[in-house]
C-alpha cells in the first residue's frame, strides 16, 4: 500500500503521542486514519497542514480513536461520527515560537526547550533534490539563522523532532 499526502497526519499523531505519554506516562497509538476521516482539515491528495489538526483536537474536544480501532487503510472513508472510547483529546496546543506563526524557523535553542517541556515536535521541512535523494542519517541541504527564511508556498512534507545531537553540525 502507498499513502501520500499524509505525512501531515502522522506528523501531528506522533507529536500528540509523544505529549500524552511525557502527560500521562502511558503509551499510546492513535489513528492517523481517525485524523484524515474525521478532521476535515485535508484529504490523502492534496496534503495538509499539521497545526491544522491541532486546533481540530482542541476546538472540538473530541477523542481521537485509536490506531487499534481504526487502522489506516487508505483511501479516506466516512467518519463514524461518535466519540471514540479512548482519553485520547488535546484542550491545547501551540507553535514553538507563538508570535512566528505557522511557516517560520524558531531558533534551535527554542525547540529545544520545547522538546524538552513537551516531547516530540511536529514540524514541516522543504523538500528539494538533495531531500529526495536523503537515506539515512543527519540531513540538511541549506542551513540558516534567520527566523524569517519561511516555507510559505514551497513543497514539504510532514516530519517529527524528536531531539537533538549538538556534537552534529549540519
Amino acid at each position: 500500500k502507498q499513502f501520500w499526502n499524509v505525512c501531515w497526519a502522522f506528523s501531528a499523531m506522533d507529536a500528540y503521542e509523544s505529549s500524552y505519554k511525557i502527560l500521562t506516562k502511558k503509551t499510546i497509538d492513535a489513528s492517523e486514519q481517525y485524523v484524515v476521516d474525521c478532521s476535515g482539515v485535508s484529504d490523502w491528495v492534496s496534503g495538509g497542514y499539521m497545526h491544522e489538526v491541532f486546533g481540530w483536537m482542541v476546538s472540538s474536544r473530541k477523542n481521537l480513536a485509536s490506531e487499534a480501532a481504526v487502522p489506516l487503510v487508505g483511501p479516506p472513508s466516512r467518519c463514524p461520527g461518535v466519540s471514540p472510547a479512548t482519553d485520547y483529546y488535546a484542550s491545547e496546543w501551540g507553535f514553538v515560537e507563538p508570535y512566528f506563526g505557522s511557516g517560520l524557523i524558531p531558533s534551535a535553542d527554542k525547540l529545544k526547550e520545547a522538546i524538552c517541556a513537551h516531547g516530540a515536535i511536529s514540524a514541516g521541512v522543504i523538500i528539494d533534490q538533495y531531500f529526495m535523494a536523503y537515506i539515512d542519517g543527519p540531513f540538511s541541504s541549506f542551513k540558516t539563522d534567520d527566523p524569517k527564511v519561511s516555507m510559505n508556498g514551497k513543497v514539504g512534507t510532514g516530519i517529527v523532532i524528536i531531539g537533538w545531537d549538538d556534537s552534529i553540525e549540519c
